[in-house]
């Protein structure tokens, strides 16, 4: 097992510029708390993609040094545009020569079709592929996902939910320093996971499901207030696709957080 993660968020792509250049997205925060709360070094590195190589790579071997870590988990979470850990990529180089100062496990996150494994030379220890969080909480844990859950590319374990059953929380993040927000960020949160309708033109991977989970209104409202009183936040983005489908969600806000 590693003693240390660093979690790069490579979901903001300098090939595509646009909406996603500006918002730090959820998946690093989720998994930097989850380490936390496990006792184990972490730390995010937004906009990985943006940075320089030599810089990239330097930060990434000082933390360890820091830290004193001999083997590091380095996760790659991925939302939209290229695969950034292809050959020529910012990551890419990056991770190479992190790996000839440090033992380094690759772990690959989000958006990522299992056919990328074979167009890759850097090579992970793992993918996630989709809404997949809950099955990763067991990976570093130590109670490795089988059965149904695993499939395997190049013999590259692919982690995935092949239903549509919600079976984890939204993701309300808890705020660290160590994510170097600014008035100027704007904060991703979930109320809902899980949409009641079947819609044949969406992608969305719990449409047409039975059970849908929402957030806790004081989770929302503690994070909120944090960000504003110690960050100076002031803007927040509901991710939810359907947000406004059911009243229920717009009297959590009524009743508890407004």
């Amino acid at each position: 097992m590693s003693s240390g993660a660093i979690i790069l968020d490579c979901t903001n792509d300098s090939k595509f510029p646009g909406r996603t250049n500006t918002i730090k997205p959820l998946a690093p925060f989720w998994l930097h708390h989850q380490y936390s709360i496990r006792g184990i070094p972490s730390t995010v590195i937004n906009y990985a993609d943006f940075w320089r190589e030599e810089d990239l790579l330097n930060y990434m071997i000082n933390w360890c040094n820091k830290q004193n870590i001999k083997k590091v988990t380095v996760c790659a979470s991925i939302m939209f545009g290229d695969n950034p850990i292809r050959p020529g990529r910012v990551a890419n180089k990056a991770i190479k020569e992190l790996k000839k100062n440090i033992e380094v496990e690759l772990i690959v996150g989000g958006a990522v079709p299992p056919t990328e494994v074979t167009l890759l030379d850097l090579v992970p220890d793992a993918v996630f592929k989709g809404r997949s969080l809950h099955l990763f909480l067991q990976y570093i844990d130590g109670k490795i996902p089988g059965g149904g859950f695993v499939t395997s590319v190049c013999d590259v374990p692919i982690y995935h939910n092949p239903s549509n059953v919600v079976v984890e929380e939204p993701i309300v993040p808890v705020l660290y320093d160590d994510f170097c927000l600014e008035p100027y960020d704007i904060i991703h949160f979930e109320t809902r996971l899980g949409c009641k309708f079947n819609c044949t033109f969406c992608s969305h991977e719990f449409r047409n499901a039975k059970k849908v989970n929402d957030s806790q209104a004081e989770k929302i409202y503690e994070m909120m207030n944090t960000a504003f009183h110690r960050y100076g936040v002031k803007n927040f983005s509901c991710v939810d696709d359907t947000f406004k489908d059911t009243s229920d969600l717009i009297f959590l806000w009524l009743n508890n957080i407004i």
